[in-house]
């Protein structure tokens, strides 16, 4: 996955201003959900905790 540009001051939340991060990813880099390991819990491995819904903010 590439980052290919970042959006300022693009959303407010909790009294701030944030920027957005657009990504990107090639066909051939990309894993379907439907081959992914049933042990883990939104593509982390298990025992790592998936990040909080707001991106930790």
């Amino acid at each position: 996955m590439t980052e290919d540009g970042r959006i300022r001051d693009h959303v407010f939340v909790h009294g701030a201003w944030r920027d957005s991060i657009t990504y990107s990813i090639l066909e051939h880099e990309w894993t379907p959900a439907d081959v992914l390991d049933p042990d883990t819990v939104d593509g982390a491995p298990a025992g790592v905790a998936p990040p909080d819904a707001d991106g930790g903010q």
